[in-house]
C-alpha cells in the first residue's frame, strides 16, 4: 500500500513538474481517473490523459492489456493460438506457405514431435553451434514474447559472444546455459535492417515494424495500425514494453507513409514526444517509409494465412532483400492502437472486428 501510494505521488509530481500545475490539481485528477477507470498511474502516463481534458466517458475507453485481451479472445479463439505462439511451428508454416521468414538452423530441447527442423539435445547442443558458420544468430525460446530469453550472438572461430552482456563463451559454455535452462530454443538468422532504415534504427537490434490486421467476415482484411520500433544503442531486443525497454515507438501515418509521432519514455517515468533520435540525431517527424506498403503487403498476405484467428499483430523487418515476417501476435498490445488513434478504443476496436 505504501509504495503504491508513494506512486501516486511521484507520478503527479512529474506530471506537476512537467505542465507547470498546481500538485493537488494534478494528485487529485490522477485519483479521480483511478476511481472511474480502476487503472493506475501507469495507464494514466502511457496515454499523457494527464494532457487532456477531463472526460469519464474518454477515459473509460482507454483499455489496458488485460482488458483488451478479453476484447480479442471474443474474436481470437484460444485453440488456434499455437500456431503463431509456438515460433518453431510458425516457421515452418511460414516456410510451407511461401512467407518471407528468417531461416531457422536447428531447435534446442524442442518438445514438439512435430518439428522439421533438426533438434539438438544434450551433447548435441554443442556440436549443433560447432557446426555453424562464423556470423550473426538469435537464439530465443520458442514460446517467448517480450524480448525474454533471447540472445544476439555472434558465432566466431574461438567462441560464442553474447551481446547481451558482452561475454564470450565457449561451444560447450553456451550449450550448458541452453541446456540447464529448462527452456527450448531454436537458433535462427539474425535479420539485419535494410539499408534505408538503419540511420533511424541503429543499435543490435534489427527494429521491426508492428503492422495490425483483422481479418473480416467475408475474406477482407483491413490494416488499421502501424508503428515502427525503432531502436537505440544498447538493447538486444526492439521490444517496447511501454518505453521500459529503452527503444521508441514511432506511430504510422498509413496515409501518408511517414512517421507522424515518436515517443520515449523519460526518466521520471512519464512518456514524451521527442522529434529527433537519440543516438543518431536523425528529424523522425515525417521521416518517409517507402518501405511501409512492402509490410503492409506482407502482413495482408500473413493474415489470409492464418484466417482462423482474426485480429493479429505482425512483427515485420524490412530487410534489403525485402520485409520477412518475424511472428504473429494474437494477444497484442492496445498501445500502438489507442496512441495511434489517439483515443480509447474499447467500442472503436468491436466496430473495426465486425467490419
Amino acid at each position: 500500500m505504501e509504495h503504491r501510494i508513494r506512486q501516486y505521488l511521484e507520478t503527479a509530481r512529474s506530471i506537476s513538474d512537467r505542465k507547470s500545475t498546481p500538485f493537488l490539481f494534478e494528485f487529485y485528477k490522477l485519483v479521480l481517473h483511478r476511481a472511474v477507470t480502476g487503472y493506475g498511474p501507469d495507464h494514466y502516463a502511457t496515454y499523457s490523459l494527464f494532457d487532456k481534458p477531463i472526460s469519464l466517458r474518454g477515459w473509460r475507453e482507454y483499455v489496458d492489456k488485460k482488458d483488451f485481451c478479453k476484447i480479442l479472445r471474443r474474436h481470437n479463439k484460444k485453440e488456434n493460438f499455437r500456431v503463431l505462439e509456438d515460433k518453431v511451428l510458425f516457421g515452418q508454416e511460414c516456410l510451407a506457405g511461401s512467407l518471407p521468414h528468417p531461416r531457422i538452423y536447428f531447435t534446442v530441447n524442442y518438445p514438439g514431435n512435430d518439428s522439421t527442423f533438426p533438434n539438438a539435445q544434450a551433447d548435441g547442443i554443442e556440436a549443433a553451434f560447432d557446426d555453424l558458420a562464423q556470423g550473426h544468430y538469435i537464439v530465443k525460446t520458442y514460446g517467448g514474447s517480450y524480448g525474454i530469453n533471447l540472445w544476439s550472438i555472434t558465432k566466431m572461430v574461438d567462441g560464442i559472444y553474447l551481446h547481451n552482456d558482452q561475454t564470450t563463451l565457449t561451444s560447450r559454455e553456451f550449450s550448458v546455459l541452453l541446456d540447464t535452462s529448462g527452456e527450448g530454443y531454436l537458433v535462427q538468422e539474425k535479420l539485419e535492417a535494410a539499408t534505408s532504415l538503419r540511420n533511424i534504427m541503429p543499435g543490435i537490434a534489427c527494429g521491426s515494424i508492428r503492422v495490425v490486421t483483422f481479418f473480416q467476415p467475408g475474406g477482407a482484411s483491413l490494416t488499421p495500425y502501424a508503428a515502427l520500433k525503432l531502436t537505440t544503442i544498447g538493447p538486444v531486443s526492439d521490444n517496447f514494453g511501454d518505453g521500459t525497454a529503452g527503444n521508441m515507438l514511432a506511430l504510422v501515418d498509413l496515409d501518408r507513409q511517414c512517421i507522424s509521432k515518436v515517443v520515449k519514455r523519460t526518466e521520471s517515468g512519464l512518456l514524451r514526444q521527442i522529434s529527433h533520435h537519440p543516438d543518431t540525431g536523425i528529424n523522425l517527424i515525417d521521416y518517409p517509409l517507402p518501405e511501409l506498403e512492402q509490410a503492409i503487403g506482407l502482413a495482408q498476405r500473413c493474415a489470409a494465412a492464418f484466417p482462423d484467428i482474426p485480429a493479429i499483430g505482425w512483427d515485420i523487418v524490412i530487410t534489403d532483400e525485402g520485409p520477412k515476417t518475424l511472428e504473429g501476435n494474437p494477444m497484442f498490445d492496445p498501445v500502438i492502437p489507442q496512441l495511434s488513434s489517439d483515443q480509447g478504443i474499447k467500442e472503436l476496436i468491436e466496430g473495426q472486428l465486425r467490419g
